[in-house]
């Protein structure tokens, strides 16, 4: 990928992920502990469109708190279109990125 391309795909991403922001935070989010530690999900669903979130937690006052985004992974019509993982430094890595309908359903 040539780097016009990877900019535009980054800014893409970019939208999807105030748009999926958004979405996400209207939903319960649960705690849980992974082998990279504690994490808080928050798992979304609406027809044929299904977003799992994870992130890094820390204890605040006892309860998990979400202090850095882990993984992002996005499904449409049962087909993963999206997954995005963060590193401990907040670096992300995109492992899977396909356009089609599902941006547009994503935005509405």
């Amino acid at each position: 990928m040539n780097a016009l391309a990877r900019k535009q795909r980054d800014a893409t991403i970019d939208e999807i992920l105030i748009a999926v922001r958004d979405l996400l935070r209207s939903c319960p989010a649960y705690n849980c502990d992974l082998p990279a530690g504690p994490a808080r999900t928050i798992d979304y669903e609406r027809g044929r469109l299904r977003i799992e979130y994870a992130a890094y937690a820390r204890l605040v006052d006892r309860r998990p708190r979400s202090i850095a985004p882990m993984s992002l992974d996005v499904w449409f019509a049962r087909r993963k279109v999206l997954a995005i993982r963060w590193d401990a430094d907040r670096k992300r890595k995109i492992a899977t990125f396909e356009r089609g309908e599902w941006i547009c359903k994503l935005r509405n």
